[in-house]
């Protein structure tokens, strides 16, 4: 989100692509990470890479809506 950040202020695609690189990373680790998914959105949004925004643009929303309708199931020590 910081190299999202600082892209803008400076609209350098330099940020832009690191923020895209850092956020693969993350989403090999964390693949319904809607977030993750809406900033690399943006990121290449503001890279000119409407088609591979719209990408993930659609994924962040189908994971808020896979996860609105998932029951949230909590460990029993929650409860202790």
């Amino acid at each position: 989100e910081t190299l999202e950040k600082i892209g803008a202020m400076r609209m350098d695609d330099q940020y832009f692509d690191a923020a895209v690189q850092t956020l693969n990373l993350v989403l090999d680790k964390l693949p319904d990470s809607a977030s993750a998914w809406n900033h690399a959105g943006v990121c290449l949004k503001e890279m000119g890479k409407a088609e591979m925004a719209k990408t993930c643009f659609d994924r962040a929303r189908d994971i808020r809506l896979w996860k609105k309708d998932k029951p949230i199931v909590r460990k029993r020590e929650e409860y202790l």
